[in-house]
């Protein structure tokens, strides 16, 4: 959950309303996984995140116009025309929807999953504590001195499982913003009313799901986002599980989980050229929601079997070895790609686990490392059509689980 809320508000600080003058900011994004993490886990998480969240970002502001690259897309907000278009330069494409329409398709592809009742019932109960402060610490970044504020939330889902997430907020004191006009160009570019369109606005919408939390948030993230006028110049944001570290081996149990920095490298007054705010010539029109797609994957059903491919209720299921044989494919077909995959030009690896039954067809298919854009599902269908040999023990077929590869590559 974390991941999708991360893209989603990073998603929205591509079209918070714009300053009065040409300011143009680079930033790098780093994220880190705990060191007791399994490693395929990690691997998993990364390439989920690896189109969403690029290593860096740049933003170029002038007039009504806002332009921000993330990952492989630009963003290029008009608010004279109250209009947003997203271009993929990988692939010549752009689509336009109004701005007020947007938040809304950027959730639609982050979409929560809908809880079951019993975890509906664990975050019904569970206690939530949001702190903020001024920590007193300072910093001087790119020359520009700068005052830390924390954001503080911490979870206690059940007894003796507790979360915590603290958000450390660089941002420049009130005598830098008289000195330089560039930091009064950022404070005015994310202080201004957002009609909808703010990062916190985006997140509270993504959390409806967990009751009351995203209300509980806004509050202490607006607060916070005040503070130093809005001239944020560093970020970095931490999550804990102390059970969970203790428990999987970490070194310490107040290692993070995950690790998220942003920083401002770049900031500069320079000329922008109005080009950079225009569809260059040649770029086909697409639906935004293929777009969206190449980053965030197009929704898709949770990757099932055929039903008749499941072996018989009650049937015993075995592993390989101990005079269990593992089985073997005898027809495959190779999946096609999706064309949101194609257009992100995602390659790699579906590693699935696949129950054969004693008929050697394949059923109760579960995707371990995924690709996404789709590509999970088409691995899922191309493997329930496969044929195998079924395994063997005591001389009769049986149902074995095995590890199985299905690899996307363009030609």
């Amino acid at each position: 959950m974390k991941c999708k809320i991360a893209g989603v508000v990073f998603l929205g600080l591509c079209a918070v309303l714009p300053a009065r003058a040409d300011v143009t900011l680079r930033y790098t994004i780093t994220l880190k996984f705990g060191s007791f993490l399994p490693p395929q886990a990690v691997d998993t998480m990364k390439q989920q995140l690896s189109n969403r969240m690029p290593e860096g970002s740049t933003v170029q502001i002038k007039g009504d116009r806002v332009c921000t690259s993330m990952g492989q897309l630009l963003a290029i907000a008009d608010y004279a025309k109250g209009v947003i278009t997203i271009l993929d330069p990988k692939t010549s494409r752009f689509a336009t929807v109004p701005l007020a329409e947007y938040p809304a398709k950027i959730l639609a592809m982050q979409k929560m999953p809908v809880m079951p009742p019993d975890a509906q019932r664990i975050f019904d109960n569970m206690k939530l504590d949001v702190k903020t402060s001024k920590t007193g610490q300072t910093a001087t970044l790119l020359g520009i001195r700068t005052e830390e504020h924390l954001l503080t939330i911490s979870l206690e889902v059940t007894a003796g499982m507790t979360m915590r997430t603290e958000i450390h907020n660089w941002t420049a004191t009130p005598d830098e913003l008289q000195r330089s006009p560039e930091l009064r160009e950022l404070a005015a570019f994310v202080g201004r009313p957002q009609g909808g369109l703010a990062p916190m606005e985006m997140m509270t919408k993504a959390l409806a799901g967990v009751p009351g939390l995203g209300e509980k948030l806004r509050g202490p993230m607006q607060e916070i986002a005040k503070a130093g006028s809005g001239a944020a110049l560093r970020m970095r944001s931490a999550t804990f599980m102390p059970a969970m570290a203790q428990s999987m081996g970490a070194a310490t149990a107040d290692e993070p989980i995950a690790e998220f920095a942003m920083d401002l490298a770049e900031l500069s007054a320079a000329p922008i050229p109005l080009s950079r705010f225009e569809v260059p010539a040649g770029y086909q029109t697409a639906a935004m929601e293929d777009l969206l797609g190449a980053m965030f994957g197009a929704p898709q059903p949770a990757p099932q079997a055929a039903p008749k491919t499941d072996p018989a209720p009650g049937s015993a299921v075995y592993r390989p070895g101990n005079d269990v044989s593992s089985p073997a494919i005898l027809e495959r077909q190779e999946p096609s790609y999706t064309e949101a995959a194609r257009a992100a030009k995602i390659q790699g690896t579906v590693l699935m686990q696949v129950v054969v039954g004693p008929d050697g067809t394949a059923g109760q298919i579960s995707v371990v490392r995924s690709l996404d854009a789709g590509l999970d599902q088409r691995a899922v269908e191309a493997v329930s059509r496969w044929k195998f040999k079924p395994g063997i023990k005591d001389g009769q077929p049986v149902s074995v689980q095995i590890t199985v590869e299905v690899s996307f590559h363009l030609l």
